[in-house]
């Protein structure tokens, strides 16, 4: 099966923990390979189920830590059943966006859960929330480490098309710097006037492509043969994790600097990042100076499948305790 972000980080953190001997029940989609335990549930099956789920389990093993990606567990009164009637096991909440829809979709719910932020940038954006952060992981044994990029040069992107993700700003960055843009995404509902209006009319071969949707094998083709992915958010994005796999295959990045972007890439080691586009054009010439073998070795040591696991078993282990400011 393929997975999107939050799905992988699941799968990376039920691996990490079957492998240290830990107990995983993880409620996901029937088909879905875990090392732990899968509590399957059909693709029809709506939220509600899902918190009701949860809350069987909670009742009838001695758990430690209910782990949740979702507000639903919250909007739906999971986590304050939980907090009542199993206080021992702590809620533990990873929050997926940007600092307004988090401090929107969370912000009266700061009682009943430890809170987990995927970057500082989007822990400093909500204040007022207790949590540690976290960076988002990736399997890095899984993608391949490709050394040299393809010939003819070319950049990528890979991600939603939409206007908050830049797409049409990295088509204008290739073209200024005199290389054409392979683009791979999901188009959705919402998007498709922003496609046919600021995507489509500068699609053209040899100048920017439009590849749709990838599975992992060609995203990670992709992604290995490029010179350098381009991110150019028009949002706080908290912590992309196409960055992290495009390091795993060597492959620098090409950043604004906004979200949590700057936590990931290192300016002139694993990338160039700039606070605006004439900023990063004016720092162009320093790519051809970044190791790839730099830039794998980054994503081994900092966003590591065990690095992952590690940092959510020491959070686990420390909930006795309370968060601090001081933890972001």
């Amino acid at each position: 099966m393929e997975y999107g972000s939050i799905e992988r980080l699941v799968l990376l953190l039920d691996k990490g923990f079957s492998a240290a001997g830990h107990d995983v029940a993880t409620i996901a989609r029937e088909g879905s390979e875990v090392d732990g335990g899968l509590v399957p549930v059909s693709g029809a099956s709506g939220y509600a189920e899902q918190v009701d789920l949860a809350l069987e389990i909670a009742a009838d093993s001695a758990l430690d830590v209910i782990q949740v990606h979702r507000r639903e567990f919250f909007d739906l009164g999971g986590a304050a059943v939980a907090r009542r009637e199993w206080p021992q096991a702590g809620v533990v909440a990873t929050l997926h966006g940007a600092p307004g829809t988090v401090r929107r979709y969370y912000g009266g719910y700061g009682p009943l859960a430890s809170f987990v932020f995927v970057s500082k940038a989007q822990a400093a954006g909500v204040p007022e929330l207790p949590g540690t952060v976290i960076l988002n992981g990736v399997d890095t044994v899984s993608v391949p480490f490709r050394r040299v990029a393809a010939s003819p040069a070319y950049l990528s992107f890979l991600g939603r098309i939409s206007g908050e993700k830049g797409v049409a700003e990295a088509i204008g960055l290739a073209r200024q710097a005199g290389l054409p843009l392979k683009i791979a995404g999901v188009v959705q509902d919402g998007d498709r006037q922003y496609f046919e209006s600021a995507v489509v009319p500068h699609l053209r071969a040899g100048h920017a492509e439009f590849l749709g949707p990838m599975r992992d094998a060609a995203k990670y083709e992709l992604l290995g043969g490029s010179t350098a992915l381009v991110l150019l958010p028009n949002y706080e994005d908290p912590c992309p994790v196409v960055a992290l796999e495009a390091l795993a295959t060597g492959t620098p990045v090409l950043a604004l600097a906004r979200g949590g972007l700057p936590e990931l890439v290192t300016d002139g080691v694993t990338g160039l990042i700039a606070d605006d586009l004439p900023g990063l054009l004016d720092k162009l010439p320093g790519l051809g100076g970044i190791s790839r073998g730099q830039c794998r070795a980054a994503a081994v040591a900092r966003f590591g499948a065990d690095r992952l696991a590690g940092d959510y078993a020491a959070l686990y282990r420390g909930m006795s305790q309370p968060f601090r400011a001081s933890d972001r």
